[in-house]
């Protein structure tokens, strides 16, 4: 550490009752309004303990001075979210400055929010959001040797030397010490940064002291700093989206009790390919589902029986209790979507169509409107109708994989084969796992002439159950 002209003899138990009973207890009773007045006990507490160039420090600030400076400052900041940032801090450097006595003689501040602008947008908020807060340390310490180099105490010339080593290490140990004594530490971490602080200062305009170059902070320790943030913010993302994954590949799928229930497993692609043809990638039909909402009203959900004709009257029965429903509360969005699905769920699709766009005029919002609407389209060969509700329900949910899986389908039987690959991939990234996605890659790039790619989809698919991979592998 730099070792200056400048002396500092407090020890951690003179300051305890300060911080303790002041900084702490008042401070918390009153919700934080007594804070300014703790600080400033602690300021003068500091100055009594301090000698600058063998001169005796004072400290003039008051509470209330410091109150209104923070009340000010802080709501300027606030409303400019976070651009008056700058020129807050060095109001509050003039402001310590200012009340610094060095044998009666007050301290100047010279620095402008203009020249520090460039450190506090870089090194106080970019570089730590980026870092996860890793980089903050580095960032408090620049600023802090920007401070010292841009006051003059005593209204001499003042230069600091506290090296960034001994910043971490204070850092660090009060960091440990105050989690383990849950705060009891807090007065000596105090002292042993204002020491730091103090001893780091060369001041005096006398030829004989020697003062120290400027602060600089070498590249490597950012570039260490920067990168130990990005490792560990890419960790967090890597696990985030791997938990979301998991959870994606084990929900249940059972209709939600909601009417606007998740989207259903339907429209993936079927492949009929007769010897020696090009593969062709056709949408599925099925869009019966195993359950159907109940009407409003209705105690519990009606499952669906096997047999056709039984089948067709459930239906029939349930579409009943919905045109019923639709007819005393017509701005019913959930009782057009449900129809929609029964209508779907009987082949009758030009009315489920019809059905799913009253829904959408009412609420443009149900994704699973768009998301069904587009398998019928699909169905009836209105591709670019089709891409245009997958493109709404991808808008509303960006992770409904079946939605980019669809959507890539209709791209490919519109001869669009690179927009459905690039489909297909965004697919797997929200469900790593789907066999019928990578499939249907494979198809794509094998249409495309690219067998390499064709066939390590076409692997990754067989691995993952799906058997016309593996036949296609054969």
């Amino acid at each position: 550490m730099g070792k200056g002209n400048c002396e500092f003899k407090g020890s951690g138990g003179q300051y305890f009752a300060t911080v303790f009973i002041h900084l702490f207890l008042v401070s918390f009773i009153t919700m934080g309004i007594y804070s300014p007045w703790a600080w400033v006990k602690l300021l003068k507490l500091k100055a009594s303990h301090t000698t600058i160039n063998g001169k005796k420090i004072a400290f003039a600030g008051t509470g209330s001075q410091l109150f209104v400076l923070i009340l000010v400052n802080g709501f300027l900041t606030l409303i400019t979210f976070g651009f008056f940032g700058p020129w807050a801090l060095c109001k509050l450097f003039n402001w310590l400055a200012k009340n610094t006595l060095a044998d009666g003689a007050p301290s100047q501040f010279t620095g402008t929010g203009g020249s520090l602008f460039p450190l506090y947008l870089i090194h106080l908020v970019i570089l730590p959001v980026l870092t996860l807060g890793i980089y903050s340390i580095l960032g408090f310490y620049r600023l802090f040797a920007w401070k010292e180099e841009h006051t003059r105490y005593g209204g001499e010339m003042t230069t600091f030397g506290g090296s960034f080593g001994q910043f971490f290490k204070i850092s660090l140990i009060s960091w440990i010490l105050n989690a383990v004594t849950l705060n009891l530490f807090a007065p000596w971490s105090i002292c042993m940064f204002y020491r730091w602080q103090v001893h780091g200062l060369a001041v005096g305009d006398q030829n004989d002291i020697e003062h120290f170059p400027p602060v600089k902070v070498k590249a490597f320790v950012s570039i260490v700093f920067i990168l130990i943030g990005l490792i560990i913010l890419f960790g967090l993302f890597s696990f985030i989206n791997t938990v979301l994954n998991q959870l994606d590949n084990h929900q249940p799928k059972a209709l939600d009790t909601r009417k606007d229930a998740g989207l259903s497993r339907i429209g993936k692609v079927k492949v009929e390919t007769p010897k020696g043809a090009v593969p062709a990638a056709k949408i599925s039909s099925s869009i019966i589902t195993p359950k159907i909402d109940p009407a409003p009203g209705s105690s519990q959900s009606k499952t669906v029986p096997k047999d056709p004709e039984k089948e067709n009257q459930q239906l029939l029965q349930e579409i009943k209790k919905l045109d019923d429903v639709i007819k005393k509360e017509p701005r019913n969005a959930d009782a057009f979507y449900n129809r929609g699905r029964l209508y779907a769920a009987k082949g009758e699709i030009p009315q489920a169509i019809k059905d799913y766009s009253q829904a959408l005029e009412i609420d443009d919002k149900n994704v699973d409107s768009f998301y069904n609407r587009g398998l019928l389209y699909a169905e009836m060969e209105r591709y670019e109708e089709a891409i245009k509700d997958f493109d709404s329900a991808i808008k509303l949910d960006p992770r409904a994989a079946d939605a980019y899986c669809n959507r890539g389908n209709a791209h490919y039987l519109m001869g669009r084969t690179d927009a459905a690959i690039v489909d297909y991939s965004e697919a797997l990234k929200i469900k790593p796992n789907d066999s019928d996605v990578y499939f249907n890659r494979g198809l794509v790039y094998l249409n495309k002439g690219d067998k390499a790619n064709s066939d390590a989809a076409f692997k990754k698919a067989t691995q993952l159950g799906s058997k016309k991979a593996e036949e296609y592998l054969k």
